[in-house]
């Protein structure tokens, strides 16, 4: 079963409010209609840099999809984030675990 991506979500809005919004993001994004097509059916995900292509297109095309375009942004600005492995320390160690180790201390 096909999952449809942030970034498919966000060309099917576009789509279904304006084709000619739709294909003027997609043109602007550099992306292929066949690309676009897939991605809204599910069937392809967009690269992070397609993604925020996509994004990036959304804001200055269409303003008022701007919340959606945000959101796609930030998702793909974090998962290169995390491809990277720029993921911050203060996420890889447990915010429990200091205080735990204090307490055992004081026994």
């Amino acid at each position: 079963m096909p999952q449809v991506t942030t970034a498919g979500r966000l060309l099917q809005d576009l789509d279904r409010v304006s084709h000619t919004t739709y294909e003027a993001v997609v043109r602007t994004a550099g992306i292929t209609s066949e690309q676009a097509g897939e991605c809204m059916a599910g069937v392809l995900k967009l690269k992070l840099s397609e993604q925020l292509r996509v994004a990036e297109a959304t804001m200055l095309i269409s303003p008022e999809h701007t919340r959606a375009a945000t959101r796609l942004r930030t998702q793909a600005l974090a998962a290169r984030s995390f491809e990277n492995g720029e993921v911050a320390a203060s996420h890889s160690d447990a915010p429990v675990l200091p205080w735990e180790r204090e307490a055992n201390l004081r026994r």
